[in-house]
């Protein structure tokens, strides 16, 4: 239970740092909104998969 805790906060956590580069870049571009989302959404889970094969190779 703590453990899908902690990875739903890191998650979490991941995704408001993330949110702020994909924003300021649809501001600065104001390109298609579908694009910049598709984007952030496939970099978030790139990332997250990668922070938790990280996390879980460390706690193994």
């Amino acid at each position: 239970m703590h453990k899908s805790m902690n990875r739903l906060l890191i998650g979490f956590l991941l995704g408001i740092i993330l949110c702020i580069p994909p924003i300021a870049f649809y501001l600065w571009h104001l390109s298609d909104v579908k694009v910049v989302l598709i984007t952030y959404i496939v970099s978030v889970l790139i990332i997250q998969e990668l922070v938790f094969s990280v996390i879980d190779a460390k706690g193994k």
